[in-house]
């Protein structure tokens, strides 16, 4: 190898080899990994096969077609692309063959994902980590996880998310609907109980293991059931009979079980046998279609890395890891189904799409997350991490504490999106420090939950965190079942929780929702302050647009400036500037039916100092024009 010294002497870093100049690489579906794959003509099977031979500088183009693989890049100035926009999938699926009839219409055959260091798990005991399973696709249809009793339906619409039932803190929980008992309900130990009651912030889940009666019981049961025994045995002391003591009513049902596939398109996966079985689409047989199972939890890791970049390139079934990496870009890609049905330990976290932990100026772009049981994704410590012009949606099928972006790190921003559709939050703030998240369109959520919002973070030190330039409307939240005020939910555009300090809110139009801002102190007595609310146009259902909760005495550290509201600011704090059009005479003007007028911004101009339209430009949120992926926006 011939090295040329740049500065006349050695020096690594600086040397330049011409056996290493900057080279192409090849990658299709038809090729082979024992080819060179430097030429169209003699491409690379694997897209992991060029990994190994690429150097810094090198680019690999892959040809279109489906890779069922995990690329692990730990390297430097690599860059990977579709070759002229073909139609590239890295795909955590693997065919499922060979499959013999098993009862009725129901199929089996022998499946094993492949993942072997993060292997798909269905344990019995799950400590705190929980576990994945895997999921089902038929000719690229998802398949449904057998359930009982048979709910169909979105996921995220509460009336369709499960069947009602009243679940106790003894582990025993009974369905209130018409065919609950379908099923021998012995048959059913060792499914798993899932389900939202209570005060729905997560589910509760559980491992069936007993039947009595008319009820099912869990012995283990997962940390959000078990913390809330005592509470609730206090509550009701003095009325609970025979030990029956209630936690509340909700939605569920027992999933994953082999005797629950009693319709078609439900599955049951059989880790101890390595058996899957199906029941396939109406007149079908799986040797006529194409059966496909999650394998794989990632598609790409990148781990201490320098300017890798990933374009064009859409996953499916599986998730991405960025640790530990700096000046990364994932670009133009379509990430869908990327995390199955898991069991979790704890409402708060749980598994994600896209991770990005430490280091420093990674980019996620142009692409967009859908369809998920888990967050979209996670900027989880670091600096200067960025996403943008995206859509994220659909996600979160779970409920629990998490978002279409769980938002930490410092210098974090989150810009020019559509984020929509998620079971509880829209962004979570998990640690962010002088954050700039704007020019965002952000709603329809708290699909399956209760108390939360949009932006929700709990006793966080902002660091001037900015929330700014943002839509931000529909959340819905479910009604508490003992409020006797109707629309009660607690449903929240900016939701600062457990004392926070040092948010700038500014600039967002806020509407359809209980409230648009929420102050609240931590239980600790940590208090609010440090946060300026200023020039929002807030048009809201509950009593106050802005307003804090609990010891109001203690908020007078706080601004609120030149709003715009419908109702009230109840907020105790600095306040100068704020309009409340208490007689109604200019925010219908701008709002038709609850929902904002986007052709009504000029109206602007009669408050030109109140409001999120104070003066021009007229700005609106959401995603910047551009090319390609991801589809276009509704």
């Amino acid at each position: 190898m011939l090295i040329i010294s740049i500065q006349g002497h050695w020096d690594y870093e600086k040397s330049v080899s011409l056996y290493d100049a900057p080279h192409t690489y090849f990658v299709s579906p038809e090729g082979n990994d024992s080819n060179p794959g430097m030429k169209i003509e003699e491409p690379l099977r694997t897209i992991s096969a060029a990994v190994t031979k690429m150097q810094p500088g090198d680019t690999c183009f892959i040809r279109g077609g489906i890779y069922r693989e995990t690329i692990k890049i730990k390297g430097r100035d690599l860059t990977f692309k579709n070759y002229k926009n073909e139609k590239v999938t890295v795909s955590g699926l693997d065919v499922v063959k060979n499959w013999v009839p098993f009862d009725g219409q129901t199929y089996s055959a022998y499946f094993k994902p492949s993942d072997k260091e993060n292997n798909l798990s269905m344990p019995r005991h799950l400590g705190n980590r929980g576990g994945l399973f895997t999921q089902v696709f038929a000719d690229g249809e998802l398949m449904e996880i057998s359930k009982f009793p048979n709910q169909p339906g979105d996921l995220l619409h509460w009336e369709t998310h499960g069947t009602p039932v009243t679940a106790y803190v003894d582990g025993t929980f009974k369905f209130e609907a018409p065919g609950a008992k379908e099923i021998p309900p012995p048959s059913l130990e060792g499914g798993i109980f899932h389900a939202m009651v209570d005060k729905k912030f997560g589910p509760l889940q559980g491992v069936v293991d007993d039947f009595n009666g008319d009820s099912f019981r869990c012995s283990w049961r997962s940390e959000g059931w078990r913390k809330s025994t005592l509470d609730h045995f206090v509550k009701y002391l003095f009325t609970a009979k025979n030990g029956g003591v209630p936690m509340g009513r909700g939605r569920g049902f027992i999933a994953h079980h082999l005797a629950a596939i009693d319709k078609e398109k439900e599955w049951y996966w059989d880790k101890r046998q390595n058996k899957l079985y199906l029941k396939p689409p109406k007149g079908k047989k799986p040797s006529q279609m194409i059966i496909e199972a999650k394998s794989r939890i990632n598609a790409f890791v990148i781990n201490f890395s320098q300017n890798i970049v990933i374009s064009g390139i859409d996953i499916k079934a599986a998730g991405v890891e960025l640790n530990n990496s700096t000046y990364c870009r994932l670009d133009h890609m379509d990430i869908t189904y990327p995390v199955p049905f898991y069991m979790h330990n704890h409402e708060l976290g749980g598994y994600v799409t896209v991770k990005i932990k430490n280091g420093s100026n990674n980019k996620f772009t142009n692409s967009r997350i859908a369809h998920s049981w888990g967050s979209g994704m996670t900027v989880e410590l670091g600096t200067d991490h960025e996403v943008s012009n995206c859509i994220i949606e659909d996600v979160n099928w779970m409920g629990n504490y998490n978002a279409c972006i769980n938002v930490g790190g410092r210098n974090t921003r989150v810009v020019n999106n559509v984020l929509r559709k998620s079971g509880r939050f829209i962004l979570w703030g998990i640690g962010v420090k002088k954050g700039w998240i704007a020019y965002n369109d952000m709603y329809d959520c708290m699909k399956i939950g209760q108390d939360g919002g949009v932006f929700y973070t709990n006793g966080a030190l902002g660091d001037s965190t900015v929330i700014a330039y943002n839509w931000i409307h529909d959340v819905h939240g479910i009604t508490y079942e003992d409020s006797n005020r109707p629309n009660h939910n607690i449903a929240i555009g900016v939701y600062l929780d457990g004392g926070c300090r040092d948010f700038l809110i500014h600039h967002n139009v806020i509407w359809g929702m209980e409230h648009a801002v929420i102050l609240s102190p931590g239980r600790n007595g940590k208090l609010a302050q440090g946060n300026i609310i200023m020039n929002n146009t807030c048009y809201v259902y509950g009593k106050g647009s802005i307003v804090t909760f609990n010891q109001p005495g203690m908020y007078k550290a706080n601004v609120y400036k030149n709003n715009l509201t419908n109702k009230k600011i109840g907020a105790l704090g600095e306040k100068s500037g704020n309009h409340w059009d208490q007689q109604g005479k200019f925010m219908p003007l701008l709002f038709t039916d609850g929902a904002f007028n986007k052709g009504s911004l000029e109206r602007a101009r009669e408050f030109p100092s109140a409001g999120a339209y104070d003066k021009p430009p007229f700005w609106v949120p959401g995603l910047k024009k551009r090319e390609g992926k991801p589809s276009t926006v509704d």
